[in-house]
């Protein structure tokens, strides 16, 4: 758990992972203290009341003929700001898997995306 909070802060002070795009990490043992992970991490919350935006790219690597051409689409209610450009990544925390999105956008340009 460790891991992933540094993984995900290392990318929210713009110390490493810059260039990356969409990251899917499932743990083998307990599932993930979700409430803990995200306090550690900073996350902020779009209100439930909202729809949030889709995180989808075209998968850069197919692994077979009728794989989806598309990475698993991430809806969700938290999302964390990169310190040094305001960009945002969405955080979804399901049982022992943490997805991780990365979009192209501004906190103030995301946050228009939100119905």
């Amino acid at each position: 758990m460790s891991d992933l909070i540094k993984f995900v802060n290392r990318w929210n002070s713009g110390d490493a992972f810059q260039n990356l795009e969409y990251l899917t990490i499932e743990l083998c043992l307990d599932a993930m203290p979700r409430n803990e992970i995200l306090n550690a991490i900073g996350a902020k919350y779009i209100s439930p009341t909202k729809k949030p935006p889709t995180h989808t790219l075209p998968k850069r690597f197919i692994e077979y003929v009728d794989a989806e051409p598309k990475t698993n689409p991430i809806t969700s209610h938290t999302y964390v700001v990169r310190e040094t450009d305001s960009f945002v990544a969405s955080i979804l925390i399901q049982e022992k898997t943490l997805s991780f999105g990365a979009w192209n956008k501004t906190e103030k340009e995301f946050l228009r995306m939100v119905e």
